[in-house]
């Protein structure tokens, strides 16, 4: 009888722990919020202002627009493409394909345009050239501004920033040895404010900001 009780003993104990280790421990899902607001139909509409070295921004009564026209499915992965039409000549040009990857934004060819969490590292470096003989500046972009709260016309957003940094050689520092390009993306909106390529001799920028935004 003994052995009988030890046998049945052994044997649940064998097939409680074959039982244990054929059930997967649960992965937990984890969902990034969203920062770029990607979808067919989506649009967005900017005003563009001219922003002074004192923080004044004044506008130029220029309007751009973006919008969301198709997705296409790129080496398995579901790409978007965003479209502008930019004043005066309203012509339009095709923004490339982009989608979101984990929390990060990225092009076709991998490079990061945004990240809602990565503010460590640095995602691009370049030296930007006239000739061999004459840089410009070294450029690298990273994440910054991380929830800061700016107000555009279409109101007031809690945003992250992808900022690109000019580090202006001597002999184009005139207007600043330190230059800077900001694209700031708000929850569940997209992008808010975006400053445009800017001139070496001019210490201005010319900035978009988010007057409207919506779905066709």
């Amino acid at each position: 009888m003994k052995k009988t009780i030890l046998f049945v003993l052994v044997s649940a104990a064998l097939f409680s722990c074959k039982k244990d280790k054929e059930e997967p421990i649960p992965v937990p899902t984890v969902v990034y919020p969203d920062f770029s607001n990607l979808a067919v139909g989506n649009y967005w509409i900017y005003e563009r202002f001219t922003l002074d070295t004192n923080g004044v921004y004044t506008t130029q009564n220029i309007f751009d627009s973006s919008y969301v026209d198709k997705d296409s499915l790129i080496n398995g992965n579901t790409y978007f493409r965003r479209n502008f039409i930019n004043y005066p000549f309203s012509t339009t040009y095709v923004g490339g394909y982009i989608r979101d990857s984990l929390s990060y934004l990225v092009d076709v060819s991998g490079n990061i345009l945004f990240s809602s969490e990565n503010f460590t590292d640095t995602f691009y470096t370049q030296y930007f050239m006239n000739s061999p003989v004459d840089t410009v500046a070294f450029i690298f972009s990273k994440m910054d501004d991380n929830n800061l709260n700016i107000s555009v016309p279409a109101g007031n957003f809690n945003t992250k920033n992808y900022k690109k940094t000019y580090l202006m050689f001597p002999a184009h520092s005139q207007s600043g040895a330190v230059r800077t390009i900001n694209n700031r993306y708000a929850e569940n909106v997209g992008m808010v404010e975006e400053t445009l390529t800017f001139f070496g001799a001019n210490p201005n920028y010319t900035v978009r900001r988010l007057t409207r935004y919506g779905h066709n």
